[in-house]
């Protein structure tokens, strides 16, 4: 004879509330409803609480780590792992934009690159540190309409903060056709 598994047992009960409370009319009573109710608004609280926390930190501007970042700087490339041009602000003709980081003390650990559009998470690059000095850069293809500010914060493997840098990804601008003003003039 098999032994009865009381999770199992368990499981079935719940599910078959959540089932059945979850089909009733937002009017009816039901006591096991109204607690799984409180008990998923309590978790959603705490979920929107400590989502607003992390955007609190997201959101600071951390001193740069000068013991473990050298150099953290946007550029249009990399050449022999060496950025070509710092840039603060580029026209939305332009792409990729590279992100690049000089490393040091922290061999044998991985570092994130997240990139933000408007604050939004659009990537996170994984960088292994393999050694004492790490130069090392991540790419991000641009689409023309993601104008505004672009962001690239650094983190370490216990997820704090060790730098960011921000740039301005703007418009093309426009230049008056030759042709078009020649027949103006004439």
């Amino acid at each position: 004879m098999k032994p009865i598994n009381y999770l199992n047992i368990l499981f079935v009960i719940l599910f078959s509330m959540w089932i059945s409370g979850s089909a009733m009319a937002h009017g009816e009573a039901d006591q096991n409803h109204d607690a799984a109710e409180l008990t998923h608004e309590a978790a959603n609280n705490i979920t929107q609480e400590e989502t607003s926390i992390k955007e609190e930190v997201v959101n600071e501007t951390p001193e740069v780590d000068s013991q473990v970042i050298a150099r953290a700087q946007f550029t249009t490339k990399v050449v022999d792992r060496e950025p070509v041009d710092q840039i603060d602000q580029i026209d939305s003709s332009v792409s990729p934009v590279y992100f690049f980081t000089e490393l040091t003390n922290l061999s044998g650990k991985t570092v994130t690159h997240r990139w933000l559009y408007n604050g939004t998470k659009m990537a996170d690059v994984k960088i292994a540190v393999n050694g004492d000095r790490w130069r090392a850069h991540s790419t991000k293809n641009m689409m023309p309409n993601w104008t505004g500010p672009w962001t690239v914060a650094v983190f370490d493997e216990e997820g704090n903060e060790i730098t960011r840098k921000t740039f301005e990804y703007s418009a093309p601008v426009k230049t008056a056709d030759m042709s078009e003003t020649k027949k103006a003039m004439e």
